[in-house]
């Protein structure tokens, strides 16, 4: 099902309901797909590092060019674990870390003057200007370290200090912060998932600029946003544009919640990865609309409006006027 053929919701009389439920697009492989704007310019999904022949074809059916992946580079490569060694996708899209600049440069870089590497770190050689684009997957980590920083600000001093201990340990085994993130489960799981995804959004402001930013500019679309699951970080991200389009809280906070839809035929795989594996609270493997409306709340008790939240990150209401333009 592309997205010239979505399925449209009516009321009794045949008018028409703005509903986020006819978005979702039923893929085999790449799951929790959907379309964000009314437009099909823009995409959310979970990871598509099993996709089949099938699905890729849906993918490139939809045209998408440019890929917003959420996950770090070792998250990235942590999926060649396994029998997996190489991801579906590798051999059609380059996948690049960017070097994000400062999200409140004047004028922002555009994308072609953004220093690229690659996943061993080397910088990317940009196609001449006669050449080609390639499609490509950013890697945008949406977890930085300064999120950490933030998780030792509401832990007691002596978790602060053992955490070095722990770090090692994580950096030894390579387990991508694993045993640090169990370490902290406690901390975490008081602050809850609405206070988790307002300090995601609030450490991750250079992330999000960049992936506004870029998006804003019509050459990157179609586009597709991912990460792990599609639910926890492309949801933040999503409900951000989803607010600069005027759209609902109710509105972005029953998208956020098709997510538990979307990730039905994985929910055990899910609740491993995140509540087994980092001892969350069971709350942290489902999508209820409840959290993603705290999530709203809590960020105009902070900032006034996701607006102003958004200019304090460096995406001005300038900016944000032209990402509604481009998505209308």
């Amino acid at each position: 099902m592309d997205s010239k053929s979505l399925p449209t919701s009516t009321t009794s009389d045949g008018d028409f309901v703005d509903s986020p439920a006819r978005n979702m697009i039923p893929l085999d492989t790449v799951l929790n797909l959907r379309r964000i704007d009314t437009g099909g310019k823009l995409y959310r999904s979970a990871r598509q590092d099993r996709a089949s022949p099938d699905d890729i074809q849906r993918l490139d059916d939809l045209g998408i060019r440019t890929f917003f992946d959420m996950r770090s580079p070792s998250e990235y490569l942590g999926a060649r674990h396994g029998l997996l060694k190489v991801r579906a996708l590798d051999h059609c899209v380059r996948v690049v870390v960017p070097q994000l600049p400062n999200p409140k440069t004047k004028p922002y870089p555009t994308i072609g003057a953004i220093p690229l590497k690659d996943l061993s770190g080397k910088p990317v050689i940009k196609p001449k200007p006669s050449s080609q684009i390639p499609r490509q997957r950013y890697l945008v980590n949406m977890l930085p370290l300064t999120l950490v920083f933030a998780v030792f600000s509401i832990a007691p001093i002596y978790k602060s200090l053992l955490c070095i201990f722990v770090i090692l340990i994580d950096a030894v085994l390579g387990t991508g912060h694993k045993y640090l993130l169990r370490f902290f489960s406690p901390e975490v799981n008081r602050v809850g998932m609405a206070g988790v995804y307002c300090s995601i959004l609030e450490n991750g402001g250079k992330q999000l600029c960049f992936i506004l930013k870029t998006i804003s500019d019509p050459a990157n679309l179609p586009a597709l946003l991912c990460c792990a699951h599609g639910k926890d970080r492309t949801g933040i991200v999503t409900a951000m544009i989803l607010s600069i389009l005027g759209k609902s809280d109710e509105y972005i906070a029953e998208d956020y919640a098709l997510s538990v839809e979307g990730l039905k035929p994985v929910q055990s795989r899910v609740h491993g990865e995140l509540v087994t594996q980092y001892n969350l609270d069971e709350s942290f493997a489902m999508a209820k609309k409840e959290t993603m409306l705290k999530t709203l709340a809590l960020l105009r008790d902070r900032y006034g409006s996701v607006e102003n939240f958004l200019e304090s990150i460096g995406f001005s209401g300038e900016d944000q006027e032209k990402l509604r333009q481009v998505l209308s």
